[in-house]
């Protein structure tokens, strides 16, 4: 057990900040120069902003307005909302927006975002379609800044740079951090290469470039990037093009989304779809570093705390697992209060986001995970007149 414990605390350490500090190193010693892509600031394609909504009616508006203030072309810019059977007043809201050229495709039924985008993307035969969740605001200079990498025919997809705002959620700072490091993780793999993945919050890509998706697909932006990235083209990270959308509001919302992308990731496990070909050897090793290995932490977690539990005779394993014991109830505690403290705040964002992963897990690994999906309330609105979103997007 002794040995099972330092390969497992090994591989979580390797998980969390191993992959980051080799990744860089990585960059340092053999990517000295970044592989960039053949960008032309002239270069100004079609664009289709494809924006997928359920029930959105809180924000929808806000993002309307910020997407017809995007500086490009409006004769090149074509806004799209497909709604997914919303229920709310998002269908009528985007209708009062049409003389303004933004176009409304409503389904009569929710059917599964995914399910949506298919749809969306069987209409639109040319040009870059950038994808973006409706609570997303975007910099004016965004979709401009994502389509001039498209001059170069080995870049297939251009995932954004979105930053989130904090909230007055228990986990919202942490949610920050989180985020934050993963645009730095991104950055780092794609000046290496290819970033594992796109981000679904805003990622641009060719139309001629889209393969119809299966529709029992959880993680869509997932999926459809790298069915991109199996073809041999590049996903790139540009951290000039900027969005910004709220943390976490509540711990409810953490819980659930983190349920979600768990599920995703055992059913891309499961089927290979998302997955890069073995061939890719440089893509492989990044997806089972920053994908696979993460979805599975929760797992490392309890194995940690089970191979502790056998080797409690020297004084290290006894502090270290009084240490797990201290942690866990820590968030245990935190859960009660409802709204914690400061101190159990890291320990209850642990312990909820492990929790979900294996609710996650599990649903993965038994297809229960619906592919329907109701956004939190990560809303701009700051309750004294405008968005906040011209502000931080300054």
């Amino acid at each position: 057990m002794e040995y099972a414990f330092w390969i497992i605390i090994s591989l979580i350490v390797y998980t969390i900040l191993g992959y980051a500090l080799l990744l860089w190193l990585i960059a340092s010693l053999f990517y000295r120069e970044e592989k960039k892509s053949k960008q032309d600031p002239d270069f100004l394609p079609q664009v289709t902003l494809l924006i997928p909504a359920y029930n959105e009616d809180r924000v929808i508006s806000d993002k309307i307005l910020n997407s017809l203030a995007l500086d490009y072309p409006k004769k090149k810019l074509r806004i799209i909302i497909a709604s997914d059977g919303s229920t709310d007043k998002t269908n009528t809201i985007v209708s009062s927006y049409q003389a303004e050229g933004v176009l409304l495709w409503s389904n009569p039924q929710r059917c599964g975002k995914i399910s949506v985008i298919n749809q969306a993307m069987h209409q639109i035969h040319d040009g870059i379609v950038v994808l973006s969740d409706a609570n997303v605001m975007y910099d004016k200079q965004a979709i401009q800044t994502l389509v001039q990498h498209f001059k170069d025919p080995e870049v297939g997809v251009v995932s954004g740079n979105v930053s989130l705002i904090k909230t007055n959620s228990p986990v919202g700072a942490l949610d920050l951090i989180y985020q934050a490091y993963e645009n730095q993780i991104k950055a780092l793999e794609s000046k290496t290469g290819s970033v594992t993945g796109a981000d679904g919050a805003m990622y641009a890509i060719r139309r001629e470039d889209y393969q119809t998706v299966a529709k029992h697909v959880i993680l869509d932006d997932l999926v459809i990037s790298m069915n991109i990235l199996r073809k041999g083209k590049r996903i790139l990270f540009e951290s000039k093009a900027k969005g910004k959308e709220h943390s976490v509001s509540n711990v409810r919302e953490a819980f659930w989304t983190r349920v979600r992308v768990v599920a995703g990731g055992i059913q891309a496990i499961k089927t290979g779809l998302g997955m890069p070909p073995w061939k890719q050897g440089m893509q492989i090793f990044q997806f089972i570093s920053h994908k696979i290995l993460r979805w599975l932490l929760p797992l490392q977690f309890l194995g940690l705390f089970i191979a502790n539990g056998f080797i409690l005779e020297q004084t290290f394993y006894m502090v270290f697992f009084a240490i797990q014991l201290g942690v866990y109830s820590m968030a245990l505690l935190a859960h009660f209060i409802g709204n914690p403290v400061s101190i159990l705040s890291a320990p209850y964002y642990f312990g909820i986001q492990n929790i979900a992963a294996m609710l996650g897990i599990w649903r993965g690994l038994s297809n229960s995970q619906s592919v329907k999906w109701d956004k939190g309330e990560r809303y701009f609105k700051n309750g004294h007149g405008n968005d906040i979103s011209e502000k931080h997007l300054k």
